[in-house]
């Protein structure tokens, strides 16, 4: 979801933090229209938050090299990850519910769009199963 902060809490004394994931519409402009994109650059560009927190290195690098006013103001990354209660499990109970004939198993989450390399998992997944069969 995209939600730029609007105007009116620059306006105020409130303090603004803001969570950038990625700047994909300004690297890759042909994956997404040309409207969004637009509309995504005029954000980068009149942003005024006094933090911004990028979910990788990546990510801030990226934005420093749109906002490069930024590298001397409040920029931290907050890796994401998942919370403890996510572990491995052996329970054959979980095979059975989604129709796992053993315990090898790929699983990739992802979908189509060419800038999530899913091709790569593909040929990943290949040569997985060449290597262990």
């Amino acid at each position: 979801m995209f939600s730029p902060i609007s105007p009116i809490v620059y306006k105020s004394h409130v303090k603004t933090k803001i969570i950038v994931h990625d700047l994909i519409p300004l690297i890759m402009p042909e994956t997404t229209s040309p409207a969004f994109g637009f509309k995504y650059k005029l954000w980068i560009k009149n942003l005024k938050a006094d933090e911004v927190i990028c979910d990788s290195k990546a990510t801030l690098i990226d934005f420093l090299k749109f906002r490069p006013d930024y590298k001397n103001k409040k920029t931290k990354i907050a890796y994401l990850a998942a919370d403890q209660k996510f572990k491995p499990i052996n329970s054959d109970d979980i095979y059975r519910k989604y129709n796992i004939p053993n315990k090898k198993y790929f699983l990739a989450v992802s979908d189509h769009n060419p800038r999530k390399n899913f091709i790569y998992i593909l040929d990943s997944f290949i040569a997985f199963l060449n290597k262990i069969f």
